[in-house]
């Protein structure tokens, strides 16, 4: 990890995700954000049904990591969720990112590797649900923020491109309410989001499947069945533009950054 005072500084960089989807799994983070206060080793062995050394030896993994804060007060270990475990890994907190790190301990994902890497795609029908899920958190710490980096209001059709379930797009929705927001995805993802993870803003927010390119001169285009990846067809085209000047100039269908 980097000098940064705001980097965590990992001890072992390869025990990290191990560690971190261990605890995420036993439900360690929700134990002691629902408990009165902090909690001794044998407290929280008995919360989690795990043993008594087992637990000990994650706990002392977690304080180095930053993800337990420990009072040594009074000679006996007690174990409390970190600033950064109440934000990202409980499951009340609105910004909570258990979903997605659940996805990456399930397939054996490294979260400190490369983006391209960090995400391998789901390879049936509950890894994709668990990956949509995932998807849906990562928008509650940073989406409303992106949203409001340009003035969407003067568009009153908007595209998500990518969008998975619609978190953004429902967002959106919310901070720009005189606009529709067309989520533009895959068939089967369109189809997890609509049998497990319904629309809050039905009507405001709908879904077009297929699989999209972006063209020429910003148009987006649908591509026909295994298309290569340079199609450059004429068909189906919808004009986009961007706040910041991409695409076609006075365009009614700004671009949302996909997921």
């Amino acid at each position: 990890s980097g000098s940064s005072d705001t980097q965590v500084q990992l001890p072992d960089t390869l025990a990290f995700p191990q560690v971190l989807f261990a605890a995420c799994e036993l439900g360690l983070f929700d134990l002691l954000a629902e408990a009165p206060g902090p909690l001794d080793v044998a407290a929280i062995s008995e919360g989690l049904g795990a043993s008594p050394w087992g637990t000990e030896l994650l706990l002392e993994a977690c304080v180095p990591l930053r993800l337990l804060d420990v009072d040594t007060r009074g000679g006996t270990a007690r174990y409390a969720n970190s600033e950064l475990a109440r934000a990202y890994l409980t499951s009340r907190s609105p910004t909570g990112q258990r979903a997605m790190l659940r996805y990456l301990g399930s397939v054996g994902a490294d979260p400190l590797s490369e983006p391209d890497q960090r995400r391998p795609a789901p390879r049936s029908p509950a890894e994709r649900l668990q990956f949509t899920r995932g998807l849906q958190e990562i928008w509650s710490v940073d989406g409303r923020r992106v949203l409001t980096a340009f003035d969407l209001s003067p568009f009153h059709r908007i595209c998500d491109l990518g969008g998975g379930a619609g978190a953004l797009a429902q967002e959106c929705a919310c901070v720009y309410p005189g606009c529709h927001v067309t989520v533009l995805e895959v068939p089967e993802v369109v189809q997890t989001a609509r049998a497990h993870l319904p629309l809050q803003t039905e009507g405001q927010v709908g879904f077009r499947e297929g699989r999209f390119l972006l063209g020429s001169q910003g148009s987006l285009q649908r591509a026909p069945p295994r298309s290569p990846p340079d199609f450059d067809g004429q068909q189906g085209d919808i004009p986009l533009s961007s706040p910041h000047g991409h695409g076609h100039s006075g365009s009614p269908w700004p671009l949302l950054p996909g997921s």
